[in-house]
């Protein structure tokens, strides 16, 4: 047995003595939780350029570092004469809408590419109250008992499964019911369809439910 002093609390303790102990650095600490804390890195208090708010950093990002979080960030890169020039600032507080903020305003409703007017939210909850309709249901059931509750695509039966119209249905409002435009599938199978959601944008409509 060999007497050391613990590096980290120097507490005097009896180690056994073995050669490649000295080699291999150990025998250092008292116990695990000495161990433990002499790993620990102390961090240093820094200021947000943005906010103004305290925050603890590891002493490598010093250096670099200028803000507290990412929103910080991002308000200052926009600056005061950028997209906030004559808006309401968020607080700081419940900021995290200020990302999606700048982007939903310039990108949203006219301002998108993919805008033709706002047909879809039309269409989407026509479809829904469609879908409630006796009618709409007799036609679906009347889907699953023909094909015996299977995939029609990879022949699963049972199981979570959809009433998937071969035609389009914002593309052929006449067909919607009709039980030969019907099909039973799997949900794997039904988002492999290229009318799956709304991947369909070229249809009438905006956008469709296969």
């Amino acid at each position: 047995m060999k007497d050391r002093v613990c590096q980290q609390c120097g507490k005097s303790f009896l180690v056994k003595y073995y050669a490649w102990h000295e080699l291999n650095g150990r025998g250092k600490f008292c116990s695990r939780d000495c161990y433990k804390l002499s790993k620990v890195v102390p961090r240093i208090n820094v200021s947000c350029l943005c906010c103004g708010k305290s925050y603890f950093v590891i002493p490598s990002r010093v250096p670099i570092t200028k803000y507290c979080s990412r929103i910080c960030d991002v308000m200052s890169t926009i600056g005061p004469t950028g997209y906030w020039l004559g808006k309401k600032r968020p607080d700081l507080k419940f900021s995290r809408s200020a990302l999606t903020m700048f982007k939903s305003e310039n990108v949203s409703g006219p301002k998108n590419n993919h805008w033709r007017g706002g047909i879809s939210e039309i269409n989407r909850e026509k479809r829904r109250i469609d879908m409630q309709t006796p009618e709409y249901k007799s036609w679906r059931l009347a889907v699953y008992k023909r094909d015996n509750y299977a995939c029609q695509k990879c022949g699963k039966k049972g199981g979570v499964i959809h009433a998937d119209h071969i035609k389009p249905y914002a593309s052929f409002p006449e067909l919607r019911l009709n039980l030969d435009n019907g099909r039973t599938l799997c949900v794997i199978c039904h988002r492999k369809t290229p009318t799956w959601g709304f991947s369909s944008s070229s249809t009438e409509g905006g956008g469709i439910y296969a």
